[in-house]
């Protein structure tokens, strides 16, 4: 598959490359990413790929952008691969209305549910389409080297992706993944959308959660999520969940969950940690081997050893050697074929023979030149493949931390990357608890040693670690600690608190003491009581005891060293401040409360909080004081009992706080500002949200006591008009903080109201402006536009806000209706009333908000009973609604000049369609605004506008039919169809607005205006001579397109075929339009002189099929319009159909079309049963060898499996369909005797594959109803059964009862004996409970004789007499008994399958 390269940029000193190509899983041109590293212009080098799979929204140019994946991947040599999200441009409905569903959202899954299926494939492409086509297209990717990696939706991509494929990717991470889709609103959507509302089994195939339960062997996974990420407080990640279902499954061993804390979920936090996801593919790549095996040349300098009081030396004289400055290359003698086997427990030497020198290499140098050439990305990739195999054995060595702790405190250091494998090592191995308690004092001596020597007050601070070897560093000791506190290092805590330096120095002497002491603190926390991390029982239960402890031993001088670092670092080092902070923030909430709420702490804190003047939030100050507000947050979060929770607030005196920071010059003053401090606002608002939180906790409390319950409710008068001060807020991230307790609260008024009947007078007084504060949010901002591509995101983001806002607003129509009633229609009722009064404040956004709310009110007026009740308002909402469509009627705002107006006018008319039913005197004046609405310049409004003119006319067609001609004449211009060729201009950056300009687009929703005319010139009311005046006025043109370009079209011109294809769309939607008539259904065909008109439809669409029927867009359009004829032709499409059948199953025909059609044919035959037979009779068999031709055909990849299935499946329902119409005797006519057995045996063969158990399961019930039909009448109640099988009007077959014996019964043992049936798969027991059913219809029409053969059988097959009679009973149960007896023999024989038949 050929790629079209865009744009080639410098990156990191490779390449990333903009690509383009022809997908045919997602039906569409689809844009990628490609990062090709330094390593791979190397001639004939090759190297591993990593797939980034992104989150929604985003194109393959977000990450690549602004992920910072190049800077790892240029350094470990890994190609990076950026796909799409989502098809794009497919047309479909609803495709871009939604961030989180359709463009930009294809979840990686393959959709079952129509019209998605047709190209929301994103499950086949990156799986297979796109790694097929690039390891054809660029020799330097590795195709047997391939990782994943991906954010939140690309996350969850790449989780069930690596699950779901086990082998096929050698590692796997995600940043903030969607963890479990199914229990989650994302993932509900979506898996909704794509694959139905009931199909949960199938959710469960695409849950990360889900599949993780069945994952068998080793499951290495990185994860990180950030602490911030507002979607992961949300509830729309949960990977607490897949972590608990990891655990519960034994998969949780090697999954790193890193919880980043403060972390969000945009690309500041991916590239952060983006060089850890490259280095854990890195680390997949290479190979671990029990044995280090060089074949020459060998880098000896790669090789270890043990401790050197275990020396081997390997003198081999024939050996030359060349030494280098990183290895020495050492070389058999010519000829000779040793190869040099070394383990970890060898030190070598060798002998130079030029000098008779012994030549050694201690295990520290070769440990160094190891890591060192590793890590180097200009060294020789041979050498650093040998050098990362060498290290990777390492890792796994029992006793390489010895080396590795010698390496780490050597003076002179070695490299950074060197001291940071060093300590990754030890670390590991104190981590998995693989040493005695000698080894671990002896690492904790030598590193305590290390940690005295560079962090000791007075020692040398120009020698202080990396941020990163502080982190490792502290977490190996953290480890230690959790081995050695409960005996063996009591002192853990004093020892590092003496680094920051005593009482009289810990706020003078030592930055670099006093970090480390916070930062082991932090991970001490981390360890033992970070809720958000998995952990075993024995590992809970161990942090249990270290935390009490703690709390005995070491908590309250802790405590005091806190507020000794607040006090002191305050006038010379703020880091140290907002870190202390931070600390205490994590510890509050398992410590005594007492050793933080206390007059020293609490004064320190206050003083922070409370800072005026603050230049900018990023400052050290401002850091510090949002640090000292979020403290408060967490002492307010801590959990307890209520009434000490209450009593805590008030005694953090919690309400004066808050006002005061309301209050202050940064939150009041500047608040319409560029100047104001949003940070400071988010924090304040954070705070606000769980103090709301615990308070509505306690109020919802029935068993608490008077005076608690008081205070709460004071409390609750204090705080809630600070929480509507946030949630009105001007930025929606503000806002959205505190929507979780303002949900809350909501939500306890509806509890109360429900169970006392009406809200309690001090809590209804909150609703009133509660609900005005969701209404205000509604609004856009006054700085939004709308429908500008540079606001596209945000605007996605503000109708998300919005969904949230509605649920609120439900909430309180649930608690008060009649106050919701009041203030929606006072809301709108004003707002039309400054329309009418031409008042200057009013603005699009006010209208906007009216019509809005006006839209969400229907979910209230209009129940289940519809808008009106005998013709009167069904319900006091309803009655409003009705005054409020007359305002919007009459207020002619469908001329506001505003696209965003306009739109909704359209939307509230459809929506509320009944209110014009009762109503028909309005009618005229709304069809002449959608009239001219269809015609507006804004392409959105337009072609939107056309789809909603067909949903307005469409249930109120017989009110339209007297002014059809009018309508029909006004939007004649709109009916010129001109196909125009897709643009192949590569520009992959094109905003909404500009997919809805495309000409596919724009004809798209042209194709509504057809349905349209055919929907209002159908009625009752228009009589037969206008119906069929304004067909021909609608068809003459396209008959006269048709003739002027089908010369072009045959001669191979490319829009002239495209412009055929269109106009057979357009006759198809306008005969779709014309009539929905079925069979089975009310009403009747068109007149006759009306079907006559679409007759020549139908022979000008034939004209053209068998003119250009080797084109796919030409079948695939007439196969439309065929179907859509049916219920405006009626029979008279049964003269026509052998031209359809030649036209559309041409040579170049796929399985997938060929499925589509016998679907159509079935319709047919469904609908003309009584009249088909004859013409039936003729096509049948062609059309069947056609069908066994294209059944025969070798499959070529997963896509045509898929294909070759339906078409089975097709086939197999087109022999049911005959047969269930009584049609069954064409099939053995004398012109179609000769196909007779080869629908036999495909049956047959079907029946017999155990790959696809739906279509074998499919065949044998086609067998059965054979039997049934063909069979004769069933046997008398003497012969064993009474007669249950169906009467029919098809005469039986003479002999056809013995044919069932000898071809259908075996059968019931040839299937459970297919290679590869597998009993025990629910699919599989499907297909033998239709066996089974198979059995006891042949026993139905044969009777006594039948048993017979059984015992006979069942006996060569070595079954025991008592099985035998046991099985012939339930089978002769099956048919001549009642009730469940058919359900018992059906389990039985599946039971008997599964124990081998006995035998």
């Amino acid at each position: 598959m050929a790629f079209n390269t865009t744009a080639t940029i410098a990156s990191f000193g490779g390449k990333l490359l903009k690509l383009t190509h022809k997908a045919t899983s997602t039906n569409c041109e689809m844009a990628l990413n490609l990062y090709l590293p330094p390593q791979a212009t190397k001639q004939g080098s090759r190297v591993p790929v990593l797939f980034y799979l992104s989150g929604l929204t985003c194109t393959g140019d977000n990450c690549a952008e602004k992920g910072f994946f190049q800077h790892g991947a240029s350094q470990k040599g890994i190609a990076v691969v950026y796909p799409d999200t989502s098809p794009r441009g497919l047309k479909i409905e609803g495709e871009d209305d939604a961030y989180d569903f359709g463009s930009g959202a294809g979840f990686y899954v393959n959709a079952t549910k129509e019209p998605w299926a047709k190209g929301y494939n994103m499950y086949t492409y990156i799986t297979e389409e796109l790694p097929e086509a690039l390891f054809s297209s660029f020799d330097q990717l590795d195709s047997s080297r391939v990782s994943i990696t991906g954010h939140s939706m690309g996350g969850h991509g790449a989780l069930t992706l690596f699950l779901k494929n086990p082998g096929k990717y050698k590692s796997v991470s995600a940043f903030a993944p969607i963890s479990n889709p199914i229990n989650c609103p994302w993932g509900q959507k979506a898996f909704k959308g794509y694959f139905g509302e009931n199909q949960q089994e199938k959710w469960k195939e695409h849950d990360t959660t889900e599949l993780v339960k069945q994952w068998k062997g080793p499951l290495d996974l990185l994860i990180d999520v950030g602490t911030g990420d507002n979607f992961y407080k949300q509830g729309q990640l949960l990977p607490e969940n897949f972590i608990k279902a990891a655990k519960e499954a034994g998969n949780d061993k090697n999954i790193n969950l890193r919880m980043q804390p403060d972390y969000d979920h945009s690309y500041y936090f991916i590239s952060t940690f983006a060089d850890d996801h490259i280095a854990h593919a890195a680390k997949a790549y290479t190979v671990e081997l029990p044995l280090l095996r060089y074949s020459p040349p060998i880098p000896f300098s790669l090789c270890t050893a043990s401790l050197p009081n275990d020396p081997v030396a390997i003198k081999r004289p024939p050996l030359q050697y060349h030494h280098h400055a990183t290895c020495l290359a050492v070389h058999p003698h010519e000829n000779s074929s040793e190869t040099l086997h070394l383990t970890l427990n060898s030190e070598l030497s060798f002998c130079d023979s030029s000098n008779n020198s012994l030549l050694t290499f201690t295990p520290l140098e070769q440990v160094e030149n190891a890591i060192e050439i590793a890590w180097n990305p200009t060294a020789d990739q041979n050498l650093r493949s040998q050098a990362l195999e060498f290290l990777n054995q390492l890792r796994a060595d029992p006793t390489a931390w010895q080396v590795c702790l010698v390496l780490f405190t050597r003076e002179p250091r070695p490299l950074e990357v060197v001291r940071h494998f060093s300590l990754e090592v030890v670390n590991n191995a104190v981590q998995e608890h693989r040493l005695d308690s000698q080894s671990l004092g002896y690492i904790k001596e030598n590193l305590m040693s290390y940690v005295r020597q560079i962090y000791t007050p007075g020692s040398r601070q120009d020698a202080v670690d990396t941020a990163h070897i502080q982190n490792k560093l502290t977490q190996t000791m953290t480890y230690l600690f959790t081995s050695l506190y409960f005996s063996g290092w009591q002192t853990f805590f004093d020892e590092f608190r003496a680094l920051a330096g005593d009482e009289s120095a810990i706020g003078t002497v030592n930055v670099a003491g006093t970090i480390l002491y916070l930062r082991m603190l932090g991970q001490v926390n981390d360890e033992i009581a970070d809720v958000l991390v998995s952990r075993s029982s024995d590992e809970q239960k161990r942090n249990t005891e270290l935390k009490d402890l703690v709390r005995a031993r070491d908590a309250r001088k802790i405590s005091l060293s806190w507020q000794e670092i607040l006090a002191k670092w305050r006038q010379t080092n703020l880091m140290i401040v907002e870190m202390c902070l931070k600390t205490v923030s994590r510890w509050v909430s398992w410590i005594d409360i007492s050793l933080v709420v206390n007059e020293a702490m609490l004064n320190n804190f206050l003083q922070m909080a409370g800072q005026q003047g603050i230049s900018s939030p990023e400052s050290p100050e401002g850091k510090v004081r949002d640090a000292a507000i979020d403290a408060f947050t967490e002492i307010v979060g801590k959990k307890m009992k209520p009434a000490d929770k209450i009593e805590l607030i008030l005694f953090l005196n919690l309400g004066n706080v808050v006002g005061q920071l309301i209050g202050s010059p940064a939150l009041s003053d500047l608040r319409s500002t560029p100047d104001y401090d949003t940070d400071l606002a988010e924090t304040v608002a954070k705070l606000v949200n769980n103090t709301v939180f615990d308070i509505v906790k306690v109020l919802d409390n029935d068993s608490i006591d008077g005076p608690t319950r008081l205070h709460a409710e004071e409390l609750a008068q204090i705080f809630v008009p600070y929480l509507l001060r946030f949630f009105a807020d001007e930025y929606d991230e503000i806002c959205s903080t505190v929507i979780p307790s303002l949900t809350d609260l909501l939500t306890f008024f509806r509890k109360l109201k429900k169970a006392k009947g009406v809200l309690p007078p001090q809590y209804s007084g909150m609703l009133s402006p509660v609900l005005d504060a969701i209404i205000s949010k509604m609004k856009y901002d006054e700085t939004a536009s709308w429908g500008e591509e540079d606001e596209q995101t945000d605007e996605a983001e503000f109708q998300e806000l919005r969904k949230r806002l509605h649920i609120l607003q439900q909430t309180v129509a649930a608690t008060d209706e009649p106050l919701y009633i009041e203030t929606l229609s006072r809301v709108v009722a004003n707002t039309f009333r400054k329309l009418s009064s031409n008042d200057p404040s009013l603005n699009w956004r006010d209208l906007d908000l009216a019509m809005h709310e006006m839209f969400l009110f229907g979910e209230l007026a209009v129940k289940n009973q519809g808008l009106y009740q005998k013709k009167e308002p069904s319900s006091v909402a309803s009655d409003r609604l009705i005054e409020m469509m007359s305002s919007m009627v009459e207020s002619n705002i469908a001329s506001y000049p505003h696209p965003s107006i306009q739109l909704q006018y359209m939307e509230i008319c459809v929506r509320y369609y009944q209110f014009f039913e009762q109503n028909s005197q309005l009618i005229p004046r709304a069809l002449e605004n959608f009239v001219r609405l269809t015609h507006h310049d804004h392409v959105r409004v337009r072609t939107r506008s056309w789809y909603l003119f067909l949903r307005f006319v469409r249930p109120l067609r017989t009110q339209v039919g007297s002014v059809s001609q009018t309508v029909i004449e006004a939007i004649s211009d709109l009916l010129t169809i001109k196909a125009e060729l897709p643009d192949d201009s590569g520009d992959d950056d094109m905003s909404s607005d500009e997919d809805d300009q495309s000409a596919d687009a724009v004809f798209n929703a042209q194709l509504y205006l057809f349905e349209a005319i055919g929907c209002i010139s159908s009625t009752a009311t228009v009589f037969t001579e206008n119906k069929i005046l304004y067909t021909q006025s609608v068809m003459a043109p396209l008959f006269t397109d048709i003739q002027q370009t089908l010369g072009p079209a045959k001669n191979g011109d490319e829009r002239a075929v495209l412009q055929i294809h269109h106009i057979i769309m357009a006759l198809g939607t306008l005969a779709r339009g014309f009539s929905d008539w079925v069979p089975v259904a009310p009403g009747a065909p068109p007149p006759s002189e009306v079907s006559e008109e679409f007759v020549k439809a139908a022979e000008a669409i034939l004209v053209a099929l068998e003119s250009l029927n080797s084109s796919m867009d030409i079948r695939t359009a007439a196969r439309f319009a065929f179907s859509r004829m049916i219920a405006v032709l009626s029979s008279r499409l049964l003269q026509q159909l052998p031209r359809w059948i030649d036209g559309l199953l041409s040579l170049s025909s796929t399985k997938d079309e060929m499925a589509m059609f016998l679907r159509v044919l079935d319709q047919v035959i469904y609908t003309f049963k009584a009249e088909i037979f004859g013409i039936l009779n003729t096509l049948l068999t062609p059309l069947l060898q056609r069908v066994f031709a294209t059944l025969a055909e070798p499959t070529a990849g997963t896509d045509d499996e898929i294909q070759l299935a339906e078409l089975r499946r097709e086939y197999l329902n087109f022999i049911l369909i005959i047969l269930n119409q009584d049609l069954g005797s064409v099939l053995v006519s004398n012109a179609n005797q000769s196909t007779f057995n080869t629908i036999i045996s495909t049956i047959e063969h079907f029946a017999r594959d155990s790959s696809d158990y739906p279509n074998a399961r499919l065949a044998i019930s086609v067998l059965v109803r054979m039997t049934s039909v063909w069979g004769g009448p069933d046997q008398t109640a003497s012969s064993v059964t009474n007669p249950t099988s169906p009467t029919t009007s098809t005469a039986p077959l003479p002999g056809f009862d013995s044919f069932a014996v000898s071809r259908f019964s075996p059968l019931a043992w040839n299937i459970p004996a297919s290679q590869g049936f597998n009993s025990k798969d629910p699919q599989a027991r499907q297909v033998l409970l239709e066996v089974a059913a198979l059995q006891a219809e042949i026993l139905k029409k044969v009777g006594s004789p039948y048993l017979e053969r059984l015992r006979e059988e069942l006996r060569d097959m070595g079954a025991q007499e008592a099985q035998v009679e046991e099985y012939v009973r339930q089978l002769a149960g099956a048919v001549g008994g009642k009730g469940d007896a058919g359900k018992g023999w059906k389990g039985f024989f599946v039971g008997f399958v599964g124990r081998g038949g006995g035998g």
